[in-house]
């Protein structure tokens, strides 16, 4: 009898600090991860539009706790240059940000991934709290994931416009915090495009909006020019030419030594005519790159290099 007692003891204390490693694949915590945003900015007289990243940039220790320097957007609110430390509490499934308040042990709560529905989190210092109000399957980014959905409440007040919608084995990939004024409705909405994960591109990695149309002529035929400048610091442009007599799924990527895919450009159907596209390599090493284009059964690949 007293073994017996004694393997349950031990079995419920397992459970108790049982590590959660699931609820970690809603946000992978890794140096070298990257996420790219659409971003929507609401306001008066009219919306504006850009491209804003996150990246994981490497890990650090505080006090005694192994947290991971994140750069950018959705973090930094506003701004997408700022750097916190973010850490996963795998005892607690929480996702934590190291802070200075003491009342709260120098950490902030950010979500809680292992929530279920209807599980809320609060903060120890403020009349913020976070539900999770719906789990589902899906399929995004050419694979089935699985989606939690987050709603925000101030002093149990419902906040419906402030939402953030965590992926399994991808990230966060939707964020609306609107608001309603006397001009309307304003605020930031952003959509995941693409991300990095484990070294491997997946959806639009670029660092650009959109595409320039130069010309609506079409072309004698396809081809892929030089970019301009080259060598080039940080930025340059890549101008490339669309023939045929319908559209064609277009593909612009940039390519490492190592044949590593870094980013892409152009994934979308474009009508035969001349086009134009900035890449700005400002967090990409020295070194020297490939850019291919891709159209229906052309393709061609040409050399560029960075040099900072």
């Amino acid at each position: 009898m007293k073994k017996i007692l004694t393997i349950i003891i031990v079995l419920i204390s397992i459970n108790i600090c049982s590590q959660d490693t699931n609820s970690a694949k809603y946000f992978p915590l890794k140096t070298g991860n990257k996420w790219f945003y659409y971003v929507t900015e609401l306001g008066y007289p009219l919306p504006t539009y850009s491209i804003k990243t996150l990246r994981v940039l490497n890990d650090t220790l505080v006090n005694s706790k192994k947290y991971f320097k994140v750069k950018g957007y959705p973090f930094s609110n506003i701004d997408d240059t700022n750097i916190v430390l973010i850490r996963y509490d795998s005892v607690n499934g929480l996702l934590k940000q190291s802070t200075i308040w003491a009342p709260c042990n120098y950490e902030s709560i950010l979500f809680r991934l292992s929530a279920q529905i209807g599980d809320t989190t609060g903060e120890c210092y403020s009349g913020w709290q976070h539900t999770c109000l719906n789990i589902s399957d899906t399929f995004l980014f050419n694979q089935p994931t699985n989606v939690k959905a987050f709603g925000y409440f101030i002093n149990g007040h419902n906040t419906a416009s402030y939402h953030h919608n965590f992926l399994k084995n991808i990230g966060l990939h939707y964020i609306s915090r609107t608001s309603t004024g006397n001009q309307g409705i304003y605020g930031r909405i952003g959509k995941l495009r693409g991300f990095v994960l484990n070294g491997i591109v997946y959806g639009d990695t670029s660092s650009v909006i959109g595409i320039s149309t130069i010309s609506g002529n079409v072309p004698e035929r396809f081809s892929l020019s030089q970019n301009y400048p080259n060598p080039f610091n940080p930025t340059t442009k890549i101008r490339f030419e669309i023939s045929g007599s319908s559209v064609a799924q277009t593909f612009l990527s940039v390519y490492d030594l190592l044949g590593r895919k870094v980013a892409t450009l152009v994934n979308k159907e474009l009508k035969p005519g001349t086009y134009d596209v900035n890449w700005d390599a400002s967090d990409f090493p020295n070194g020297v790159y490939f850019y291919k284009l891709t159209a229906g059964s052309f393709s061609e690949t040409k050399k560029m290099v960075l040099i900072k």
